[in-house]
């Protein structure tokens, strides 16, 4: 994805969630989901960056094969 990209559909969220919680005068859940909202823009960042990231798709398979042969 685009790097721009990332950038405004996190902070539209974060916006979205500030005015929805400042309007509610949710102060602590407002520090926590904006904790959230960025964790979640740092890693997007990061697996952006970097080039040799492997398919979710194909590690989810894998999680799944491995949890599948634990339990039968």
């Amino acid at each position: 994805m685009n790097i721009g990209f990332l950038v405004i559909f996190y902070l539209s969220l974060f916006a979205a969630e500030y005015y929805i919680l400042k309007r509610r005068y949710l102060q602590k859940e407002m520090f926590f989901t904006s904790l959230l909202i960025f964790t979640g823009l740092v890693l997007s960042l990061i697996l952006n960056t970097k080039k040799n990231v492997p398919n979710p798709h194909i590690l989810i398979e894998k999680l799944f094969d491995k949890l599948f042969s634990l339990f039968m």
